[in-house]
């Protein structure tokens, strides 16, 4: 089964942490603490932050104040993509969390953030193994071209931060055996989803949905 995706009303607000037209944050105004989304693609300049809207205007329903962040994504310079998430991330002091979908997941794993939970939707985790699967039709060679991997491989990485993975069983863009060993190698939580495709991870009608609120109610 293929989730359609769902269209979201239009943020609040939308600020600018750069020049560039991909430089820019949204916000949707709920009244409780803030809570930054990182949207997925595969690194693709075709996919960007509408396909968060959505999710965060029923986060806003429910309490909190989203950020869902922009970035550049020019094939063969990695390096411009993580400065953009550092620095819309350094402009967000105070977020709870970091929800991170697909790639978002990367993004929030390698990023610096004060956040103490990082929420990781069918994430990418492991880099090398997703390029040697050919993973996203060849995504990861596309896109960081000759660059050295590791420096962006959370696979690569020890982390303080509580980790949460959800994860559908019926995803075929991410493996959900992806998600499991990167479980095991670095303490995170996983729920497991029945039934669920990748795009059901953003879905705010979803069950998913219900396990990410769930996750930011927790202590």
């Amino acid at each position: 089964m293929t989730t359609p995706w769902v269209v979201g009303p239009l943020p609040d607000q939308t600020i600018s942490y750069g020049d560039a037209i991909d430089q820019v944050i949204e916000f949707y105004n709920g009244t409780g603490p803030l809570v930054t989304l990182i949207h997925g693609g595969y690194w693709r300049p075709t996919h960007n932050r509408e396909h968060m809207r959505a999710l965060a205007a029923k986060l806003a329903e429910n309490g909190f104040r989203v950020a869902n962040i922009e970035y550049r994504r020019d094939p063969g310079s990695p390096e411009k993509l993580f400065q953009d998430v550092d620095a819309a991330l350094s402009s967000l002091n105070g977020s709870i969390a970091l929800i991170g979908f697909s790639v978002g997941g990367q993004l929030a794993l390698i990023g610096k953030s004060d956040a103490h939970k990082l929420i990781l939707l069918a994430p990418i985790t492991d880099l090398q193994r997703t390029k040697s699967e050919n993973l996203g039709e060849g995504a990861v060679e596309i896109f960081f071209g000759d660059c050295e991997l590791k420096q962006f491989d959370p696979m690569q990485k020890n982390y303080d931060q509580h980790l949460y993975i959800i994860h559908g069983d019926a995803d075929d863009r991410v493996p959900l055996e992806h998600s499991r060993d990167f479980a095991r190698a670095k303490g995170a939580s996983l729920m497991e989803v029945t039934g669920a495709d990748h795009f059901a991870m953003v879905d705010p009608d979803g069950l998913a949905f219900s396990l990410i609120l769930q996750t930011l109610l927790s202590k």
